[in-house]
Parts: structure tokens; C-alpha cells; sequence
């Protein structure tokens, strides 16, 4: 499934071209994370988190997760889509109203649930959207392991 405005879809045009930065996630309700990796003062977008590894799960349940993003660049970036769905055992949907204003200096997050259904590993990879040309597309990726 594929939830976007006007502009997701202009950023989808313009942007497959690559997203070349650094994140770091952090599971729902767990301590956050202070070190994002990349970014820093010159960055033009989003520096924060594009890998989750849920754990161990068990079949058949639901977990949450979420990927914290901070806007590194002098202007407001808005998240304006994301590409959800189910394949491999395992259900992600975006739980975040989007599109999502980040004003320069803040922080957002975006959240999911994950249902998982069969037992094994499992990886799952989330496209979302925004309106930065060098980060037209984040390629957020769940991983964990699922039990009976």
C-alpha cells in the first residue's frame, strides 16, 4: 500500500536517484540512542534511523516500532509518503499521520506495526518518501526473528 500527496509523488519523481546518508533507529520503548551516525552540519535533510531489528517475536503477534529522523538542514523537510505492506511472514503498517512537517533542528519519528504470521527470519524493507532531492527515498529495513 502506498499513502501520498501530490508532493510524494513529485518526490518520487525526482528523487530515486539516491539517498546517500547514515541513520539509526531506535524499537518503540526503548532508550533512544544519542550518536545518529552521518549528518552533522552540512547535511541537507534527515539524519536518524534506517535499520530496526525487532528481536525475537513471536508468531502470530504484534510488535511496534519506530525510526526517529532529525532535520539536519536549515528548512522544514516533510515525509510525505510510505510504502507498507505484507510479504515474508510479516504485515508492516505505518502508524504515523503523514505527511509529517520536520522543522529545521527537530525531531520526529515514524511508527509501525509489525504483525507477524509465520515462524523464521524475517526482513522487511519500508520505502518512505520526502521532499529532499538527495533523499527523495529512505530505505528503512526491519529485521527480527519470529517464534511460535
Amino acid at each position: 500500500m502506498y499513502r501520498a500527496t501530490g508532493a510524494g509523488l513529485l518526490a518520487v519523481a525526482v528523487g530515486l536517484v539516491g539517498w546517500g546518508l547514515s541513520l539509526y533507529s531506535t524499537p518503540a520503548g526503548s532508550a533512544s540512542h544519542t550518536a545518529p551516525q552521518g549528518g552533522g552540519a552540512n547535511s541537507d535533510g534527515l539524519t536518524g534511523g534506517l535499520a530496526n531489528d525487532l528481536g525475537v517475536v513471536k508468531a502470530s503477534s504484534t510488535a511496534q516500532t519506530r525510526f526517529e529522523f532529525r532535520n539536519e538542514s536549515g528548512r522544514t523537510v516533510r515525509i510525505t509518503g510510505a510504502a507498507d505492506g505484507c510479504r515474508a511472514g510479516l504485515c508492516v503498517v505505518l502508524r504515523t499521520e503523514l505527511p509529517l512537517a520536520v522543522p529545521a533542528g527537530q525531531t520526529a519519528c515514524l511508527e509501525f506495526d509489525c504483525y507477524t504470521k509465520t515462524p523464521g527470519p524475517l526482513s522487511e524493507r519500508v520505502a518512505v518518501y520526502t521532499d529532499v532531492p538527495s533523499q527523495a527515498v529512505l530505505k528503512l529495513t526491519i529485521t527480527g526473528e519470529v517464534v511460535e
